[in-house]
């Protein structure tokens, strides 16, 4: 009896890596590239794209392990080639192998995340350098981080609470349609990094990379990743940069990250959670990971 239960048991979880095991493919791409055991990297149950609809594989190019994603369009895909080779920020970056339509092949960079006390003045030195390229030095990116993403996703899901958001849209508008655009990554955070073996960071995760007027809103993004630290590191980012926000910034740095928040939680089906960060910032609360100067906690 025990041996006809633990056959069954065996049976049911065969049967369960079936189903669950990522499937592995192979692709011919042009020019001879031979991509192999192509497998989903954090895809949804079902699906082959990530929370944020894009498709991430990864896989292997003779020895070489790759990664194998989609940009959002054919330009972003190029803005992208063209960030990595760059002379300011190239460095950390992963090589891209390949490109095809708005899809990028790059290594597939294997090291060890920032520890817990990574130093914030490191990390906060490299997200800066990002910001220190003006647009105007690389290709039309092709993608707009505000306009194409959180705008969008913040319209739906104020429009199934049911409630105006048109004065908190109206300001971020305004700032992001600046001309003034730099370089920015928008999920720059120590999870998205690793040390590799020549002991360099490599920035793994860049699918969003893109310009704006508002790199403000990456900081946000980076801070909240430090929790306790997050106020720490936004003195890191203004004692290297020296930045001076002024009212206008703050105050499209609050609206855009609030779409963030309300967005983050309307795909995630947290309709409640969603609600009530809006309610908080109509009651003024900061809801920035940290306080800049000219907002009160």
């Amino acid at each position: 009896m025990i041996y006809e239960r633990l056959a069954s048991v065996a049976s049911q979880l065969r049967r369960f890596a079936r189903e669950r095991a990522p499937e592995e493919s192979v692709l011919e791409w042009p020019g001879g590239m031979r991509l192999t055991r192509l497998r989903a990297v954090k895809a949804r149950r079902g699906h082959i794209t990530n929370k944020g609809g894009r498709i991430v594989l990864r896989g292997d190019h003779g020895a070489q392990p790759i990664k194998l994603y989609e940009a959002y369009t054919v330009e972003h895909a190029e803005f992208i080639e063209a960030l990595s080779k760059h002379d300011a920020v190239g460095a950390w970056f992963p090589v891209v192998r390949a490109r095809h339509g708005r899809c990028v092949v790059t290594d597939w960079v294997e090291g060890v995340a920032p520890p817990d006390d990574v130093s914030l003045d490191e990390i906060a030195r490299i997200e800066a350098a990002f910001h220190a390229v003006p647009a105007d030095r690389l290709p039309a990116p092709g993608y707009d981080f505000w306009q194409d993403f959180l705008r969008p996703r913040f319209v739906r899901a104020a429009d199934m609470i049911g409630t105006a958001i048109d004065d908190i849209l109206a300001p971020v508008d305004a700032e992001t349609a600046r001309p003034e655009r730099v370089v920015v990554h928008p999920d720059f955070r120590p999870a998205n990094m690793v040390r590799d073996p020549q002991g360099r960071w490599v920035v793994i995760d860049n699918e969003y990379c893109t310009t704006s007027a508002l790199p403000l809103l990456d900081v946000c993004h980076t801070a909240r990743a430090f929790k306790d630290r997050s106020q720490q590191y936004w003195q890191a980012y203004v004692a290297i940069t020296h930045v001076s926000p002024s009212h206008a910034t703050l105050t499209a740095l609050r609206g855009a990250w609030l779409a963030r928040i309300v967005g983050s939680a309307f795909v995630a089906g947290k309709i409640g959670k969603a609600a009530d960060a809006l309610r908080d910032h109509r009651a003024g609360k900061n809801l920035l990971p940290f306080t800049p100067h000219g907002i009160r906690a």
